[in-house]
């Protein structure tokens, strides 16, 4: 796990790793996340929380996903 709040710098570190993960399903796992954070905007992004490995979002209707 990266220790990141920063949106872009997440993107960078994701891509920055890419090239060293051998397994096909991870690789694309990581390209899947990497665009969703793309078109994610930075108040999104800030709403996310991390649990043990599930992420949850809380935007304005405090919703639980």
């Amino acid at each position: 796990m990266y220790n990141t709040a920063d949106r872009v710098g997440l993107i960078v570190k994701i891509k920055e790793a890419i090239p060293y993960i051998e397994d096909a399903d991870l690789k694309n796992t990581a390209a899947d996340i990497i665009s969703k954070l793309v078109v994610m905007t930075d108040k999104n992004f800030a709403d996310l929380r991390c649990d043990y490995g599930r992420i949850l979002f809380y935007g304005s209707n405090r919703k639980r996903l």
